[in-house]
């Protein structure tokens, strides 16, 4: 099955991430404290990948969570295999205003290259608010970035921190226009699914 789902997403190479039910729930947050591999180039490294992940489930930090919030039996963990994309600037829109509170408010971050600078927490972020009423409101641009990219070296797969391009340093990561468009569509996917959302997004070119 992994085999036929590689062809139909098509040639590499492949993000494999991680997703353990209730990873994000109400009451528990899983987020960042299992594997999610990038780059992965064919089906050999996926396969290997995927063991990766689920062998992340019985991390010791992973079991010392689980007994700190009282969850018993095994943990069960799904891995999303994607097609990998090279991001432009990466971030996570948060629907509702996560310390304001306010629901008519967006609060979108960025960063330059992949998700992984931000995931990691490595990377700096910009800071946008989004009024519905009308439109962008606040602006925080992060003086000092790092961008999370593709390893080069050797041809090994996986991601990298280097210092941001000199002529993108003290620059927004995101236009006005993308942050419109950014926070209409995801206030559009909140409403669909009837609660504020943070969702992860990545832009590649246009």
């Amino acid at each position: 099955p992994l085999l036929a789902a590689l062809e139909r997403l098509g040639p590499g190479p492949y993000a494999v991430r991680s997703s353990m039910v209730g990873e994000d729930s109400g009451d528990h947050s899983f987020a960042g404290q299992l594997e999610s591999l990038l780059f992965r180039r064919d089906a050999q490294e996926v396969t290997e990948a995927v063991r990766q992940c689920w062998a992340s489930a019985l991390a010791p930090r992973v079991l010392a969570y689980r007994r700190r919030v009282g969850l018993t039996g095994a943990a069960r963990v799904g891995v999303v295999v994607q097609r990998m994309i090279d991001g432009d600037v990466s971030g996570v829109v948060f629907t509702a205003h996560p310390v304001s509170g306010r629901l008519d408010h967006s609060l979108l971050t960025a960063a330059w290259g992949l998700g992984e600078g931000i995931v990691s927490g490595l990377c700096d972020t910009d800071e946008f608010v989004w009024e519905r009423a009308t439109g962008e409101i606040e602006a925080a641009i992060a003086p000092d970035k790092h961008v999370a990219v593709r390893r080069a070296r050797d041809g090994e797969p996986g991601t990298v921190e280097v210092p941001v391009p000199a002529d993108q340093r003290g620059a927004r990561c995101l236009s006005e226009a993308q942050v419109q468009q950014l926070a209409v569509e995801c206030s559009r996917v909140a409403r669909e699914l009837g609660s504020p959302q943070d969702l992860e997004y990545t832009f590649e070119g246009d």
